[in-house]
C-alpha cells in the first residue's frame, strides 16, 4: 500500500482567482473615487477664476464711470453694463 503524498504548500487557483476579483474590486472603487476628486477639482479651479475675473472687473468698474454703460471681455468672458 503506498503512503498518502505530503500535502504541498501553495495557493489554489481558485484562491488565486478570488483574491484578483478582490483586487479588481477595490482597485475599481479607488479609481472611481480618483475621478470624482478630479472632477470636484476642476470645478474649484474653475469657481476661483471666475472669482478672480470678478473682483478684477470691479477693481477696474470702481475707476472709470460709466453713466451710459460699456461692455468688453476680460480672461475670455464677456461682460455688460446697462
Amino acid at each position: 500500500m503506498r503512503p498518502d503524498p505530503e500535502p504541498q504548500a501553495g495557493f489554489t487557483l481558485f484562491e488565486v482567482l478570488v483574491a484578483l476579483a478582490v483586487l479588481a474590486a477595490v482597485m475599481a472603487a479607488v479609481g472611481s473615487l480618483a475621478s470624482v476628486g478630479r472632477r470636484a477639482n476642476r470645478a474649484e479651479v474653475a469657481r476661483v477664476e471666475l472669482a478672480q475675473v470678478a473682483r478684477r472687473l470691479v477693481n477696474e468698474l470702481t475707476d472709470r464711470s460709466f453713466a451710459n454703460g460699456a461692455s468688453g471681455a476680460s480672461d475670455g468672458y464677456a461682460w455688460r453694463i446697462e
